[in-house]
């Protein structure tokens, strides 16, 4: 990394938010629902990261815009009874993460395929919006992995590509990353399995977000 980059663009399900288990069993629900055949966990695991209307499009190829909408209800509806339930907490580290690196004078923003209102929602409850100087949600902004999210962050807080590091933990992340021109971090613990994500050839792969500070320290001295 350069010593000019200042500006940190993280995803956030399965990168900050332990949410993947939950976001897969409301996908399964919904097909109960709707009595159809139910996608692998690995299938449904493979479309988080884009937003709901693509990942339904890439679930179920076959089916119509009619279908589509129906089971974008239902999920929209298990979702919020499973998370009711279980609602969905932070990786432990990531308070602490965030905090040193603002304390290291990076700049943070977010770039998610959850819709406005369930990311404010889940960012407002976990008590770490406070950290990101702008953000960028699905109903924004094209779906992962076009890098318009990425692009508008970057003129929003007039920061360069050189300037600027994305931190996900899917292919669609690290896609978007390339497309923007921007340097990608993989986090390994998240939605896509490790073999994907380096297929993307990363920046590196994380295995805890605890290992990004000292990464972009080594990196900053390293030039």
């Amino acid at each position: 990394m350069s010593k000019g980059q200042r500006l940190l663009v993280f995803d956030w399900d399965g990168t900050l938010l332990d949410s993947t288990a939950v976001i897969v069993a409301a996908a399964q629900a919904a097909t109960t629902d709707l009595d159809i055949e139910q996608p692998s966990e690995a299938c449904i695991r493979g479309i988080i990261g884009l937003n709901l209307a693509d990942a339904i499009a890439r679930l179920f190829p076959a089916e119509d815009a009619s279908f589509c909408e129906v089971f974008r209800q239902s999920y929209r509806a298990r979702f919020a009874e499973i998370h009711q339930c279980s609602p969905t907490k932070l990786f432990p580290e990531v308070p602490s993460v965030l905090g040193s690196l603002v304390d290291m004078g990076y700049v943070l923003a977010i770039a998610t395929g959850k819709a406005r209102k369930g990311f404010e929602l889940e960012a407002g409850r976990t008590g770490v919006e406070r950290y990101f100087r702008a953000t960028r949600c699905a109903d924004e902004a094209p779906s992962k992995p076009h890098p318009a999210m990425l692009l508008q962050l970057m003129e929003e807080l007039d920061m360069e590509a050189e300037q600027t590091v994305m931190v996900g933990d899917t292919d669609y992340d690290l896609e978007m990353a390339e497309r923007a021109g921007v340097a990608a971090v993989a986090v390994s613990y998240g939605a896509h399995p490790r073999d994907r994500l380096l297929a993307r050839a990363p920046a590196t792969c994380l295995e805890s977000l605890t290992e990004l500070p000292t990464w972009l320290e080594r990196k900053h001295v390293d030039g």
